[in-house]
């Protein structure tokens, strides 16, 4: 990721919206399912890093960045 990246841009906003589309696809809209997605991802990111398989590791930044990404992406669509 960039350092200069910015969570507004036309990329970042697919990439928010790529990913809302995946959770959505995976769990087929059910509410028990998003629930139990965003625990087993509570138990990843309590592993010690040791434990966690790299290609599902995220460095803070882009954590943080994708979390922009999210907050720029749902007030841009409350003001619809």
């Amino acid at each position: 990721m960039a350092a200069d990246a910015d969570p507004g841009s036309p990329e970042a906003q697919n990439l928010g919206r790529s990913l809302t589309e995946l959770n959505m696809r995976r769990s087929q809209g059910d509410p028990e399912i998003l629930k139990g997605m965003e625990q087993a991802w509570l138990n990843f990111n309590s592993l010690p890093s040791e434990m966690k398989p790299q290609m599902y590791t995220l460095s803070m930044e882009e954590r943080d960045f994708i979390k922009e990404v999210y907050i720029i992406m749902y007030k841009q669509s409350a003001e619809y």
